[in-house]
């Protein structure tokens, strides 16, 4: 199976309006329980290419990443439980905000999220920031909350921490409520 996305970002850091584009590709390589077995997670391996509008001089305004993924879906749990775990090679500096570093960096994510209701989930996620011998970005939380509006349409509303915006040793943009939409086809 291969999926593909498209994404855009509108991101205001200091008033100033920064547009962000990405392009994604994600292939499933194994289906979860494979082999009848209930314990495997599905492993997917994608790129996303990243754009930015507006980025510091000596950064570059795009680049592509590339990320390897298992995802697994508990539901032996009273309520289901997805998890998902991996690794992302990026050159993001601060998700690409402040554009893309020479060097790059692996990197570790996790998300899991508990389904109260059929149209809702419930959770939180970690990435790990990368770290170049010139740009160190900090560690990103959130916590948030998936509304299924239909077999397409999810809104999601998230508390976001992004690091200390006045760090002088990691970049971070502070933190904040994000409101995003995702519709698939």
């Amino acid at each position: 199976r291969l999926e593909l996305s498209y994404g855009y970002e509108l991101v205001a850091p200091n008033g100033e309006n920064i547009r962000k584009s990405n392009i994604g590709a994600k292939l499933n390589l194994i289906p979860e329980n494979w082999g009848g077995k209930n314990f495997v997670p599905a492993v997917s391996a994608g790129a996303i290419w990243k754009s930015t509008s507006e980025v510091a001089e000596g950064s570059d305004d795009s680049a592509l990443d590339f990320y390897l993924v298992a995802t697994k879906l508990i539901t032996q749990l009273p309520r289901p439980v997805l998890l998902s775990a991996g690794v992302l090679n990026t050159k993001e500096q601060v998700t690409g905000v402040f554009g893309y570093n020479d060097d790059s960096d692996t990197t570790f994510f996790a998300n899991i999220d508990v389904l109260p209701t059929s149209f809702l989930a419930l959770g939180a996620e970690f990435k790990q920031g990368a770290e170049y011998s010139n740009f160190k970005n900090e560690n990103y939380y959130d916590l948030h909350a998936a509304w299924f509006a239909n077999a397409n349409l999810t809104l999601i509303g998230a508390y976001v921490n992004a690091g200390d915006e006045t760090s002088t040793s990691k970049v971070g943009l502070g933190d904040g409520v994000v409101l995003s939409a995702q519709y698939a086809f």
